[in-house]
Parts: C-alpha cells; sequence; structure tokens
C-alpha cells in the first residue's frame, strides 16, 4: 500500500501551535512522565482475555493527550474490549519517533493508535499494512493524512480537534447578536482551504468574513489594524504564523484597545484577554478514537469509517473584557459556560 505524502510543512506548524497554545494555557505534564518508555499497559483493568493488541504513539507529555488517551481507554472498557497496548512517548522529537518506530514490531498488532499530529506524521509514512487510529489533530485533511473528512482511501483515520464552523458561529450569533462582519487573518499557504470553508459557512448564519492575508509575523499589526476598522469581531483561527506567541499577545491588546471583540483559540486566550473561546473536550475527542478503534477490532474495513469532528464543546467567557470593550453578555450564556473570568 501506497500513501501519497503528507503536508509536512503544515504539520510541523500544527504540531508546533497546539503545543504553544497547550504550553501557553500551564497544562499539567503527565504524572508518568518519569518513568522509562515504552511502558506496557492494559487498557482494560478486570483480568480477561486479551481481545486486542495496539501500540500507541503518544507526540509528547502534556495533559490533553493525556485527556485524549483517558478518553480512548474508557470507550474500550464500555464496549468490553480488552486491549493489551505498548505505550510511547515520543518527547516531541521526530528524531526519536523514527527511531521508535523503526524497532517496533507490528506483526499481530490490530492498529496503532497516534495521539497528536507529530505521532500521527511518522506512523503515516512508516506503517502501510497496520490500521492507524489518530487523535487529537489539527486539521487532518490539511495536513495530508486523509483525503477528506467523509472517510480515507488508505489504512488511517481518527478524530480531530477542529471546532466545526457552524459551531463557532451559532455561538457568536448567540454572545454577539448584532455582530454581522467577522474579521480573520490569515497565511494563504497556511489556511486558504480553511477560509474558503468558514466562507462558505458564514453565509447560513447571515455573517460576512473579512479576512486579510498575512505573510509573516511581522505583517500582523498592519493587517490587524485594516481588518479591525472593516469589522464587528476578530475570530481566531488555527495559523500559526498569524498566533505566534508575540502576535497573540499584540493581537489581544490590540482588540482590547480598540474595543473589538476577540473570539480566541482556548481559554487560554480568553485568560489573556479575549472575550470567549470555545473549545473542545479533549477526553471526548479521545472516546471518539475508541469509538472508531472498536470498529476495526470488530472487523469493519477502515476505508468505511468517516473521520470524527469534536462533539462536546466548553465555552470559556472573559467578563472584565466584556465591561472594558461595552459588550453585554447574555445571563444564559454565562451561566453555560465553563469558565468565567470575573
Amino acid at each position: 500500500m501506497i500513501n501519497h505524502r503528507p503536508n509536512i510543512s503544515f504539520i510541523f506548524k500544527a504540531t508546533l501551535f497546539f503545543c504553544l497554545v497547550s504550553f501557553f494555557v500551564h497544562f499539567p505534564s503527565s504524572a508518568g512522565s518519569q518513568e522509562p518508555m515504552p511502558k506496557r499497559e492494559m487498557l482494560m483493568f478486570e483480568k480477561k482475555e486479551v481481545t486486542a493488541r495496539c501500540l500507541v504513539l503518544k507526540s509528547r507529555d502534556i495533559y490533553p493527550y493525556d485527556q485524549a488517551l483517558e478518553g480512548f481507554k474508557d470507550e474500550l472498557n464500555r464496549q468490553g474490549i480488552v486491549a493489551e497496548c505498548f505505550l510511547y512517548n515520543l518527547d516531541g522529537s521526530f528524531s526519536e519517533g523514527y527511531k521508535i518506530i523503526d524497532e517496533l514490531e507490528f506483526e499481530g498488532t490490530d492498529f496503532v493508535l497516534c495521539i497528536g499530529s507529530l505521532a500521527t506524521t511518522i506512523a503515516y509514512e512508516e506503517v502501510k499494512d497496520t490500521p492507524i487510529v489518530f487523535t487529537m489533530v489539527l486539521d487532518p485533511v490539511a495536513s495530508g493524512f486523509i483525503e477528506s473528512k467523509e472517510g480515507t482511501l488508505s489504512n488511517i483515520v481518527g478524530s480531530s480537534l477542529d471546532v466545526p464552523f457552524q459551531v463557532q458561529f451559532r455561538e457568536l450569533k448567540k454572545v454577539l447578536p448584532r455582530a454581522g462582519k467577522v474579521g480573520v487573518l490569515f497565511r494563504p499557504e497556511e489556511t486558504l482551504d480553511v477560509i474558503a470553508e468558514m466562507k462558505a459557512e458564514a453565509k447560513s448564519f447571515g455573517l460576512e468574513i473579512i479576512s486579510r492575508e498575512v505573510y509573516s509575523e511581522e505583517g500582523v499589526p498592519k493587517a490587524l489594524e485594516s481588518i479591525i476598522a472593516a469589522s464587528d469581531v476578530i475570530l481566531a483561527i488555527g495559523d500559526s504564523t498569524v498566533f505566534s506567541p508575540k502576535s497573540t499577545e499584540y493581537i489581544i491588546k490590540k482588540c482590547l484597545d480598540k474595543k473589538v471583540p476577540l473570539v480566541g483559540l482556548s481559554s487560554s486566550f480568553v485568560r489573556e484577554g479575549a472575550l470567549y473561546a470555545i473549545s473542545p473536550d479533549y477526553r471526548d475527542v479521545g472516546t471518539q478514537a475508541g469509538e472508531i478503534a472498536a470498529e476495526i477490532i470488530k472487523g469493519r474495513d477502515i476505508k468505511d469509517l468517516k473521520m470524527a469532528d469534536p462533539r462536546i464543546f466548553y465555552l470559556s467567557i472573559n467578563l472584565v473584557t466584556a465591561k472594558e470593550i461595552g459588550v453585554n453578555i447574555p445571563k444564559d450564556i454565562i451561566e453555560g459556560a465553563k469558565e468565567v473570568i470575573k
């Protein structure tokens, strides 16, 4: 089986971007990070006959990935599947990952679970005949892992991290019902397809996407100035060129100064001054990967399975920001939020 090559440039940026967002939130590292790898682990604790065997490749030890793994384990347990797995932590290193995978034996393995884009990239390139289930991956289609959200033509499928635009826009209309023009900064080489999808979805919500191209971190201030003047709200998307650590801080401050609402990428943005953000439930993203793996174990052809988008979301709101920029958040929205900064 020959796979087409993934978009390495996009994957590298997606991996870096997610790690930056994760560390920005100060997620704790895995409690087991001091244990030597690989670690053999039974994913179901009752003493029963093993019904499946898998290899787990975790891109690095961070809290979101640990949550996804717990959700994955719980789902197999719920379905009565006793899976014996070897868990490998790649420590955020491509070189270490390729070294580890070269030493693995895949005979008798039912599937490979990849947590994060780095692990998924390595498995995608090196594992040809064993089913691969990915989870916690930003935009798997743009990354080149699968052909479309409807399924795969190769040996890989899984659950993504991307919050559907339908969910984003539905929440935006609740929080900011008068908003009509949504400003977005993006780098064409990285997220052009994302912008096209966003514009198509926005029309059904009566929203207009005002986009400005950015080709480097240095170009952010000028593009932001232009788009703030033309927009009712600024929506952040997963573009690592636009939202580098330095430019993210600048964008948040500028939106506050200009009293323009900023919709962040995660709760960390909200804590720093964005008005609100919608985040996927990492544990449930892992649960979705478990559901896919269970289907493979039961004999389903991987080509018949669809990629899973997140289905459980959390809202974070910053009421200090709302007051500063003159936005009144409806009471029912505040009561339904997981995190409210006062």
